[in-house]
């Protein structure tokens, strides 16, 4: 503010940015955040910074967050990115944009007339491919916690995925700012590969050193402590009380030390005040016209300020001398905020009001867009203005249109403020803001869409809006409401309409199926009577399949499968359904029966969701591929698909989807030997104390009692395996292949000398099992029987384990039966014999990234008077699970880690994980090795 001087105490976050510089040329990206109360200096980093990124050969990006525009999407991102773009020539722009994607192309360009929402996680996917696509870029962000939330979620997005991008992010943010996306905020800071410098207020030496810098002529030594006390070591508040003193209010004396102290915190305000009142008229209306902009053009503030360009050009003059404004590259903003909430706090309500209104109208006559215009009319009392509802709109349209639901629902909420309760236009308003807040705010979803239904009259429209209506019910725990109005929508169906009616019925069986502890038998008439209806070849007709094939899987009736399997034919669900509950659990009873088409499902829409997918269908689509590869021994690739849907549901905060992917994390990890971060992943699931007795609770349960046998606490797990299977009975389930509470609880049991009771239930799963068919679920069953039962007839029932899971695709539950095997033969004096089993389990184990059981495989091998190779493992193309396969030929290919990462969708970090596993079965080292190795033995 009051010329450039030295910036003090901050030597050690220069550093931090300088190396972070030096990392992103060399392809390991950073995200460094500086945080700090207001005036603290954090611009001023942020200014160093650029000078940092620019003098390390990087191209650098700015943007700054603003109080007006958090509620325009995207509207920090393309901040960033939209003047590169701009200055690129038009090929190098076109061909930039189209290999991030039409998503990403979304967010830059106008919305095309009568295009639809664009996924929200398809533009920030794109918008990551973008940034990585851009050579060695630095991002800085001032004022973050004023970003908008679609451009924190991009944040959040990218931070696991800069590791190996040329990219340098640098964000400053006053933490505990009222309105602040703190959710998203947290998510971000509380991430490993975010590097927080937290900046402290200046030392009493370093205030005085600046303060004498300040004011060269000279002040005396009380009048300098009481300006330290006063400013409390804030460089900005020092500068403030400096800048008093040189426009000949305040004397640096002795003498008028007793009066800084009542200058202070408010020291910018009063500085602004004063310095206002001895300027001419024309300076304040120019200060209030930039200070209700947010920053401008010079032409649109002196417009808004109601002046002729010469007359406010030397107003802008009078107020850059004064040290309020600036002027960079023909736009004039403030100095700081707090200068810029200081006019604006000086202005009326009257004159807000009137000035937001003004601004809007001359945006949209301007032509910029609607967005810009929306942001103002947020900030006054709605009212029936037919103008400013359309333009409402059209900003809702563009925001839908570019991915950005969050700002397209303030807009809408906005709309229907303003409008008249008999509009005409409401019903379809009411609609669309309630598909928009189906995506981030379910309870407003609720809201919308149940107002829409009450003022439609058209009945196949009623029907649809009872549909949706149903599903953000669901979610949010309204489950009455919700069958009660699709009770309703039924009659509402036309004759002909055979599509949308099995749709309903698929929404009112799956609702009494998951969330009800409806009367078993009339549960049980109903679903008779809908699996004797013909097939129907539609959307509805498909999904009424999965829920059938969901019940009747998660009850065990092999039958399901055929039905599952036609629910999935065509993958018209995935492009029409992706996300829904019951293609979920369709992908959930296929996986339990071993087979490959779920898997292949899975991938396909991955695949389609890159591309036009949501965050919410992401989330559900990684929480599967994680849960099939677990159940399939493929434990890295389960580890990274579980973590990321875990970030994706914090990223969308999807609350539904914490109990399953919560649950299936646990698991994995204490397979992968991480039974305290298993118990955390149980923690972040936020279970409510007690479990409720009916919902969706069981895999968690199953999992939470996972942990404590891992814990050796055996009653509790017991207990806790029992639950699951209240849990499950209550919903009429009780495939073991789904969740294998019995043996689960029967290991317990028999660990608290309840041999018994523990033999009644292992026997009870085999059943059960053997019913499935499934060779995962049998063998586990067998094995478990077979250790419970011990001697010639338990040895029996785990040699046909191994032989029943031999060749099938669950080869950790392999590994784990012939680990058992070969130890109870060992522990039998059958030492010879016990070597075959445990040496073939340590190389499944180690295949299949299972630590814990590779090392007790290893340690029966040693006790049968073996010589285990340390490293072990299953070796040659055949020994690589598919991820690895695909990473592989990518890699072969001469694709970077960069590329393959953004090619399927996971973070460098994966694919160096996958490569790591590749090179070792393969014997080799590098990409050239690799090359050879597939060269000889194609996949």
């Amino acid at each position: 503010m009051v010329g450039q001087v030295r910036l003090r105490e901050r030597e050690d976050h220069l550093a931090s940015l300088a190396d972070a510089a030096r990392s992103a040329r060399a392809g390991q990206g950073r995200l460094v955040l500086i945080s700090g109360s207001a005036g603290l200096g954090k611009t001023s980093v942020l200014a160093q910074a650029r000078q940092i990124a620019a003098s390390a050969g990087l191209r650098v990006l700015t943007a700054r967050g603003t109080e007006l525009e958090r509620d325009f999407g995207f509207g920090v991102a393309r901040q960033l990115f939209e003047p590169w773009l701009a200055g690129m020539p038009a090929g190098e722009r076109a061909a930039l944009l189209s290999d991030a994607g039409a998503a990403a192309e979304a967010v830059f360009g106008p919305a095309r007339p009568g295009q639809g929402a664009v996924g929200d996680f398809a533009v920030l996917h794109g918008l990551y491919k973008l940034a990585a696509r851009g050579g060695s870029l630095a991002l800085l962000c001032d004022d973050l916690h004023w970003a908008d939330e679609s451009s924190l979620r991009f944040l959040a997005y990218l931070l696991p995925r800069l590791d190996g991008l040329g990219l340098m992010v640098v964000a400053a943010l006053r933490p505990g700012e009222t309105g602040a996306a703190t959710r998203l905020l947290d998510l971000i800071t509380a991430d490993d590969g975010c590097q927080v410098r937290r900046l402290a207020p200046l030392t009493g030496t370093a205030s005085a050193e600046l303060l004498r810098e300040l004011l060269p002529d000279g002040c005396e030594d009380d009048f300098v402590v009481a300006c330290q006390t006063a400013a409390a070591g804030n460089p900005l508040l020092l500068r403030e009380l400096a800048c008093t003193v040189r426009t000949g209010d305040l004397a640096p004396t002795n003498a008028n030390a007793p009066r800084v102290a009542g200058l202070g915190a408010d020291a910018v305000g009063r500085r602004i005040a004063l310095r206002l009142d001895r300027l001419p008229k024309a300076d304040a209306a120019v200060a209030g016209a930039v200070a209700t902009l947010g920053g401008a053009p010079i032409a649109m503030a002196s417009k808004l300020a109601r002046l002729p360009a010469a007359e406010a050009a030397d107003a802008i003059a009078d107020l850059v001398t004064a040290d309020i404004l600036r002027v960079d590259d023909g736009r004039v903003e403030f100095v700081h905020p707090l200068v810029q909430a200081a006019v604006y706090d000086r202005l009326s309500v009257t004159e807000r009001v009137d000035r937001h209104r003004c601004a809007a109208g001359l945006l949209a006559t301007a032509g910029a867009p609607a967005e810009q215009a929306a942001v103002h009319l947020l900030r006054i009392p709605p009212g029936g203005d037919r103008t400013a509802i359309a333009t409402l709109r059209r900003a809702a349209d563009d925001a839908r249109a570019r991915g950005a639901p969050q700002a397209a629902l303030s807009y809408l909420q906005r709309c229907l403020a303003a409008m008249d309760d008999n509009d005409v236009r409401r019903v379809e308003v009411l609609t669309t803001a309630g598909m928009a807040a189906a995506h981030v705010d379910q309870s407003a979803a609720v809201t919308h869409l149940a107002d829409a239904l009450e003022l439609a009259t058209e009945l196949r429209q009623r029907a649809e809006l009872a549909y949706a209506l149903s599903l953000a019910c669901s979610l949010v725990g309204r489950i009455d409401e919700a069958l009660s109005v699709l009770a309703r929508a039924r009659e509402w169906v036309p004759d002909e309409d055979e599509e949308l009616r099995r749709r309903l019925l698929a929404s009112t069986t799956l609702i009494k199926s998951i969330f009800t502890g409806a009367d078993r038998d009339a549960a049980d008439r109903e679903l008779q009577e809908l699996r004797a209806l013909t097939p129907h070849d539609s959307a509805g007709g498909r999904m009424l399949d999965c829920v059938i094939a969901t019940r009747d899987g998660m009850a065990g009736d092999p039958a399901a499968i055929q039905r599952g399997l036609r629910g999935l034919a065509d993958d018209v669900l995935i492009y029409q359904a992706i996300g829904w509950p019951a293609l979920n659990g369709v992908w959930g009873v296929l996986l339990s029966a071993d087979l490959d088409d779920p898997m292949a499902s899975i991938e396909r829409a991955l695949e389609h969701g890159r591309a036009h997918g949501s965050t919410f269908a992401l989330a559900a689509v990684l929480t599967y591929r994680g849960l099939g590869r677990l159940w399939r021994g493929q434990l890295p690739g389960a580890e990274a698909d579980l973590r990321e849907a875990v970030r994706v549901i914090d990223l969308a905060g999807i609350d539904s989807g914490r109990p399953f992917a919560g649950a299936f994390l646990a698991l994995t990890l204490l397979e992968r030997q991480l039974p305290d971060q298993a118990a955390a992943a149980l923690e972040w699931v936020g279970a409510p104390d007690p479990v409720p007795p009916v919902g969706p609770w069981y895999f968690y349960l199953d999992a939470l009692a996972a942990v404590r046998q891992a814990q050796q606490r055996y009653e509790e797990s017991a207990v806790l395996a029992v639950a699951a299977g209240h849990n499950l009975a209550v919903h009429g389930f009780g495939n073991p292949a789904c969740v294998p509470w019995r043996t689960r609880a029967a290991q317990s049991l028999h660990a608290r000398g309840r041999s018994a009771q523990a033999r009644a239930l292992a026997a009870e799963e085999l059943e059960l099992a053997r019913r499935w068919g499934a060779p995962r679920a049998l063998g586990r069953a067998l094995r478990v029987l077979g250790l419970l039962t011990g001697g010639e007839q338990g040895r029996e029932l785990m040699r046909e384990s191994v032989e029943v899971l031999r060749g099938s695709s669950a080869k950790l539950e392999h590994a784990h039966s012939l680990h058992h095997l070969g130890a109870v033969l060992r522990r039998a004096g059958t030492l010879t014999a016990a070597r075959v089993p445990l040496t073939e389990a340590l190389d499944l184990a180690v295949a299949c990234g299972a630590p814990g059981l590779a090392q007790a495989a290893r340690n029966e091998l040693l006790a049968a008077g073996a010589r285990p190779r340390r490293g072990r493992l299953l070796s040659g193309p055949q020994a690589l699970t598919n991820a690895e396969q695909r990473v592989a030929a990518l890699a072969a290919a001469g694709h970077s880690n960069r590329d393959i990462a953004q090619r399927l969708f996971v973070t460098p970090k994966t694919v160096e994980v996958h490569l790591t596993s590749v090179y070792r079965k393969l014997g080799v080292s590098n990409r050239a090795g690799l090359r050879q190795a597939l060269e000889h033995a194609p996949l």
